[in-house]
């Protein structure tokens, strides 16, 4: 129980503090005009930025694959697969960063995975705790639009990029440490 709390913060914050601290490092990134996915082929940050999805990752499926084995419903189960799937993405851009022929089809991957996981787990959390899953909607429907629209807006999506990931870190607390 006290680890997989643990690894609710864990999960989410070495990936935050990798970007921001890579963001710092970095004297010519431009917010405006970069994108978080650069920092994954830029020299001086790309090792610590992909490691740290690398981690993440791993670390995600741990912790889904615990909270897993712990859930007998049906569509709790097919969520976490979702989840599961999505920290796999995680992991595989972190080893197939920007630039490679792969990344494209694992950020859109991520995307699909993560939202689909988003939409069952609020389904589910919607017949135990409907208050819980009113927050987490309202969260899905925010970082759904933030996610997608750095899909296609190749250009000025950090911002929308800083808040997909805040929902998503944000739904990551209040779903994952109430399962755990």
């Amino acid at each position: 129980m006290e680890l997989s709390r643990i690894l609710c913060f864990l999960i989410p914050a070495i990936p935050i503090i990798s970007i921001f601290t890579a963001i710092t490092v970095i004297l010519d990134f431009n917010i405006p005009e970069n994108s978080i996915r650069e920092l994954g082929r830029l020299n001086t940050t790309a090792n610590m930025f992909n490691y740290s999805l690398i981690l993440a990752g791993i670390l995600g499926i741990f912790l889904s694959s615990m909270i897993y084995l712990k859930v007998s419903n049906a569509l709790g189960r097919i969520a976490l697969s979702f989840l599961i799937t999505s920290y796999a993405f995680t992991t595989l851009i972190g080893v197939f960063p920007l630039g490679t022929e792969l990344h494209s089809s694992l950020c859109l991957g991520l995307l699909v995975s993560i939202l689909l996981s988003m939409s069952l787990l609020t389904g589910y959390l919607n017949s135990t705790n409907t208050n819980l899953a009113i927050f987490n909607a309202i969260l899905l429907f925010l970082g759904s639009i933030a996610l997608i629209y750095s899909i296609f807006y190749a250009k000025n999506m950090i911002g929308a990029e800083i808040l997909g990931l805040f929902c998503f870190t944000i739904w990551h607390f209040t779903v994952l440490v109430r399962l755990s």
